[in-house]
């Protein structure tokens, strides 16, 4: 799966895998080593990641960080660096983005599994989940969940027009290392903002300041439109670049949600459907040890995106502290 395309969980290929696998447990209720498999190799891949989930200091986006390193570092062939767009697609140097595409498929295959209505398989199903093996991997999806809430916001920010990149708080050199443009701009635009500051006073001020009409005399009119350009292919560049990154990490986060309300329904009804007679109240169903465990255990999620908070040394206003908060509560509940 490392020579995959990183969109591959959102193809047609990885739901007729799915479905395959689907048919098959389907069939072979007894036999046990697909979702023994499926569990073991997605605990292993979360092993691996856990640099990218454990203890996060929130101070910036690592999959920025890590594609700004892997499109400054020179490829094997030549001293050139790596384009950016090129690092993506290369599991070799973006290894932790193509790792969560692989966990991606992995949650996309036990969405399917969970969507089976026989008894059997769903007691089977949740009987792993609520395994050491399976709590485990429950556990570590629960702080890669957060993480990628975090990513998202942080991914969603830059891909927007409105973000000032000379201004923005995480990733700044990584950013600069990605788009070396931002520095031409900013020399681009640095005669124009004086001149707009100028105004600023004359309109605000009321002291009479001097202002420097030469400066405005000698400026061409084709310099504006010279720079509304470059904004333009700035922020297209930048959408290209990051969007890849936004799409893996916010899909990811969607598919958990999907397979977090499925267990729930698994863990807390019963498919099972009794005659009875007129008036005769439903048999209450009593759910086991396994799915009282598998339950508690998704519930950390909610209480950890709650009880969210960012470092008191971060260099962001209340406002926005405020707005990251808001978006863990409401993708949490979501």
């Amino acid at each position: 799966m490392k020579n995959l395309p990183i969109d591959f969980p959102s193809s047609q290929a990885c739901q007729c895998v799915a479905a395959l696998c689907k048919s098959t447990l389907t069939l072979l209720v007894k036999d046990n080593k697909l979702i023994e498999m499926i569990i073991t190799n997605l605990d292993a891949i979360l092993n691996s990641l856990a640099d990218f989930y454990s203890n996060r200091t929130y101070d910036g986006s690592l999959l920025i960080e890590e594609l700004a390193r892997a499109a400054s570092s020179p490829s094997a062939l030549s001293n050139i660096p790596v384009d950016p767009m090129d690092a993506i697609n290369q599991s070799s140097l973006t290894p932790i983005l193509h790792q969560l595409s692989i966990v991606h498929s992995h949650i996309s295959l036990l969405i399917s599994l969970c969507k089976i209505t026989q008894n059997e398989v769903r007691s089977i199903l949740i009987s792993f989940w609520g395994a050491e093996t399976g709590i485990r991997v429950l556990k570590n999806l629960n702080k890669l969940c957060l993480t990628l809430i975090w990513e998202s916001s942080i991914l969603l920010s830059l891909c927007s027009s409105d973000t000032n990149m000379m201004d923005q708080q995480f990733n700044k050199n990584d950013l600069l290392q990605l788009f070396p443009m931002i520095n031409d701009l900013t020399n681009t635009i640095s005669p124009l903002q004086n001149v707009s500051t100028q105004l600023n006073d004359l309109t605000t001020n009321e002291m009479t300041r001097t202002f420097d009409i030469d400066e405005i005399m000698s400026m061409d009119t084709s310099d504006f439109t010279k720079l509304k350009l470059k904004v333009s292919l700035n922020i297209q560049q930048r959408i290209k670049t990051i969007k890849p990154l936004l799409c893996v990490s916010s899909k990811l986060g969607r598919a958990l949600s999907e397979l977090y309300n499925l267990l729930v329904k698994q863990c807390s009804t019963s498919q099972l459907r009794h005659a009875r007679r007129f008036n005769q109240p439903p048999t209450p169903y009593v759910p086991t040890a396994a799915a009282k465990l598998v339950a508690s255990t998704l519930t950390e999620v909610l209480r950890d995106g709650f009880l969210f908070h960012l470092p008191a040394n971060i260099n962001l206003t209340e406002s926005q502290i405020e707005k990251f908060r808001l978006t863990f509560f409401v993708c949490t509940i979501g």
